[in-house]
């Protein structure tokens, strides 16, 4: 209750119902109509935009981050976390190549300069790179040195198994 106070919580209360006099006294099916109203709006691109904008504004709060600390764990002690990654490595294995410690070093070292390592599709400095494969796994594309590049994690999920001219047309393309 954001309220401990009954007092003000009384007072909220009416303010709020005088603010919304619609919710408070619907008629018989009202809730229903405004409720398929909204569902029909988040289907619009304007709809689709808000839910976006809002998820993000949640994602940054406390109760947000909790919340998506719960899912994460509660999707790695499902059955289908070890499926996912077992798949993955499998196609990494079929696909061939392999890259060493060593060898992704090295990566890091041709994205990195006096400020820091950079993200090769966005050119931002980074704290924490990520490996990412230019021709994706699940689209036949080796695990190998040729094939990977630091990248942040903006760039990265939001590439995901796109080919490389496919996002960036999407990614930036949009912008003009």
């Amino acid at each position: 209750m954001p309220y401990k106070d009954p007092d003000h919580r009384r007072d909220y209360a009416r303010r709020y119902a005088k603010r919304h006099p619609q919710i408070l006294h619907e008629s018989p099916g009202a809730r229903e109509r405004r409720l398929q109203r909204m569902k029909e709006y988040r289907q619009t691109p304007n709809g689709r935009e808000a839910a976006r904008r809002g998820s993000a504004r949640h994602a940054q709060t406390a109760k947000g981050k909790a919340s998506q600390r719960r899912a994460t764990k509660k999707y790695l002690r499902s059955p289908l976390a070890p499926l996912r990654w077992q798949r993955y490595n499998a196609r990494k294995i079929a696909n061939g190549g392999n890259v060493t410690s060593g060898e992704w070093n090295t990566v890091l070292d041709m994205y990195t300069d006096h400020r820091g390592t950079m993200c090769a599709y966005c050119y931002q400095i980074i704290e924490k790179p990520t490996m990412d494969h230019v021709e994706p796994i699940s689209a036949s594309g080796q695990h190998s040195v040729d094939n990977i590049v630091t990248a942040c994690k903006s760039c990265n999920s939001s590439k995901g198994p796109k080919p490389l001219l496919r996002w960036m047309y999407d990614k930036f393309a949009a912008v003009n």
